[in-house]
């Protein structure tokens, strides 16, 4: 499961990256182009430092960090 849930959030950020490639190059698209970036990758990457979290309850707890970052 959690390599199904790596493989996935790893599509998730690149998927928006491929979106945001295709806005048309303006300083308001930048900005949302930007946070959208940021915010698609932080996901991924907080998944992996859950994945690697030594007790259940602090995987939970990094998932709540994936959980904020994806709302």
């Amino acid at each position: 499961m959690k390599e199904l849930l790596k493989n996935t959030t790893r599509k998730y950020a690149s998927d928006y990256w491929r979106l945001c490639a295709k806005f048309s190059v303006s300083r308001e698209h930048n900005a949302y182009s930007d946070q959208l970036i940021r915010g698609s990758g932080a996901v991924e990457e907080n998944y992996r430092v859950a994945c690697r979290a030594k007790f259940n309850a602090d995987f939970i707890n990094k998932l709540k960090m994936v959980e904020a970052e994806e709302d």
